[in-house]
């Protein structure tokens, strides 16, 4: 968040404290969460409290006899569970089932309150039941993260119930942050994060939280744990919005958490039997806590639909076997024509130094050097235009080497933040232990620097640019801009923005030459041919992750060097 973000959230939550309806735990939770900060807290205490609040214990204890938590025997009572889960999970626990307690109803008419819990539980049960099959969390915390992943939604609903209202009924989920922050200089994440780090949820969980509704691309954070749980509660939201969802409209929401899933490593049949598992247990749960909940019966792939993904490979490879041809054509041409350009203009800016030459000897005519060096600098801005043809047709003509990318990336963002308007933020996070890649510097530094200029044009005059580098595998996609298949262990350097996102229809035809969404004129078309060629030269593949109000992520995939 800006600074100036940070302000509007802390004035937000100070209006609704003023205001007596600042979503909050209840007293218990409260009691709960101020003895678990103490070293020398005891189970017992802890538990004394809890049995003050019937409603609570009998929810921590279906909590522990849950088979996702998979105790060998039935936990009946509380400083049992309070032993077995951990102090550190209860109050979590505590501070998330109190705050749907107390607030199931609101001031905002326009609001579906129960709706509202549904969703967030089905967000929480399924981060839970993903995170038992060797995700590197532990299920019994993600439960009560993703129970309160959202509820920054509340404190906006509360804090100006019909300019909410208004806002809501304005459009659907998909821009709903771009509304809010256009309305009120924040969104509901922000809300949420300051509200989880409040309540002593630990940071890793609150960064999660943060971006987990952006694109997987802005999907930030300072540590690879950070983003994972990101993904990983995106990928329960996507699936608590597929069970609520009527039967014969989910098969798109569905298309989304199997390809959302197959990022975390889940096959879209295994993960079709997590589904009904988390669908099952978040009706069990709806029972318990009264919220409504339905059936949405099963995820598992039917043999038909098993053919049909066959069927879709076959084609997949086609498409890409196609494009290959199709974007080696268009290099043959293209690399053709620059060097017939080449030889043209070397002949034009070499007569045209002769007779500057000529005439500084013997005429001194100044109007005429103005000419003259005119058609200097129209023929060597045509020389980079020909060097960014060359490029997309054969790569770099340098030989690459092994590089540390971190300090690489680090001196390039250096070098091109001086063109980043003072509103746009620019940032920079790599991974720790990175491996060693092989690249052509001046290759890839025009490669960030033309993804790093697309995403200033994109945002304008303020925004967040950026730059994230860490290592990826198993990712099962297919390239955007070749449309091969995508296996491997690989670098990845992502470019974000928060600027509009791309249309469409504009998305399959990007890295063609020449080929520019902005008004003729504006643009060369040039930018993202270059970054295809660069990466592909290398043997890498691209990524693009783009929605459309809310910004772009390229996501360039380069081979981990042999010895890294």
């Amino acid at each position: 968040m800006s600074e100036q973000e940070e302000r509007e959230v802390q004035a937000a939550l100070q209006r609704l404290r003023e205001q007596g309806r600042l979503p909050s735990p209840g007293e218990v939770a409260r009691q709960i969460q101020a003895l678990s900060l103490r070293d020398d807290v005891s189970t017992a205490e802890i538990a004394a409290w809890v049995r003050q609040d019937p409603v609570l214990t009998g929810r921590l204890l279906k909590f522990a006899n849950s088979p996702v938590i998979g105790f060998s025997r039935p936990v009946v009572a509380i400083q049992d569970a309070l032993v077995l889960l951990g102090i550190g999970v209860v109050r979590q626990l505590a501070i998330g089932l109190s705050v749907m307690a107390d607030n199931m109803d609101g001031p905002c008419q326009a609001f579906d309150y129960p709706r509202f819990w549904s969703e967030s539980l089905a967000t929480g049960v399924t981060a839970q039941v993903l995170c038992t099959r060797g995700l590197a969390f532990s299920g019994e915390e993600v439960f009560s993260t993703g129970l309160l992943s959202a509820v920054g939604r509340l404190a906006l609903a509360a804090l100006e119930p019909e300019t909410y209202g208004e806002l809501l009924n304005a459009g659907d989920d998909a821009t709903l942050l771009q509304r809010e922050r256009e309305t009120f200089g924040l969104d509901h994440l922000m809300l949420t994060a300051a509200l989880l780090r409040e309540w002593g949820l630990p940071e890793v969980h609150v960064e999660g939280v943060l971006y987990h509704e952006r694109p997987p691309a802005l999907q930030e954070g300072d540590s690879a744990r950070a983003r994972l749980l990101a993904h990983l509660l995106s990928t329960a939201r996507l699936a608590a919005r597929l069970f609520m969802s009527e039967d014969e409209d989910r098969e798109a929401p569905l298309s989304r958490v199997l390809a959302a899933a197959e990022v975390l490593g889940y096959e879209p049949e295994a993960m079709g039997a997590l589904l009904e598992e988390a669908a099952a247990q978040w009706q069990e749960w709806g029972q318990v806590v009264d919220v409504p909940t339905r059936t949405p019966g099963s995820f598992a792939p039917t043999a038909g639909e098993r053919e049909a993904d066959a069927e879709e490979a076959r084609r997949q490879a086609e498409r890409a076997a196609r494009q290959a041809q199709k974007m080696q054509a268009i290099g043959r041409i293209t690399g053709g024509v620059a060097h017939d350009f080449n030889n043209m203009l070397a002949a034009i800016l070499g007569y045209a130094e002769l007779a500057l030459e000529r005439n500084q000897a013997r005429y001194g005519d100044d109007r005429l050097e103005n000419y003259l060096r005119q058609i200097q600098r129209t023929g060597q801005r045509a020389q980079e235009r020909i060097a960014q043809m060359l490029a997309f047709s054969h790569g770099s003509s340098r030989e690459p080497r092994r590089v540390e990318p971190g300090p690489v990336l680090r001196e390039i963002l250096a070098s091109i933040e001086h063109l980043m308007p003072a509103g746009i933020q620019v940032q920079f996070q790599a991974e720790p232990d990175l491996p060693k890649v092989l690249m052509d510097l001046a290759a890839m530094e025009q490669a960030i620097t033309n993804l790093c200029l697309n995403a200033r044009d994109a945002m304008g005059q303020s925004g967040t640019l950026l730059v994230r580098v860490g290592r990826v595998s198993g990712l099962h996609r297919s390239c955007v801009s070749c449309e091969g298949p995508i296996d491997g262990d690989f670098l990845e350097i992502a470019v974000s923005d928060t600027g509009g996102g791309i249309p469409p229809q504009h998305v399959r035809r990007i890295f063609e030459p020449f080929y520019s969404t902005r008004p003729q004129g504006e643009a060369s078309g040039m930018g993202l041919a270059v970054v295809h060629g660069i990466v592909h030269k290398l043997g890498g593949h691209i990524l693009l992750e783009n929605v459309l109000g809310a910004g772009v992520t390229f996501r360039l995939l380069l081979p981990v060097a042999g010895g890294a």
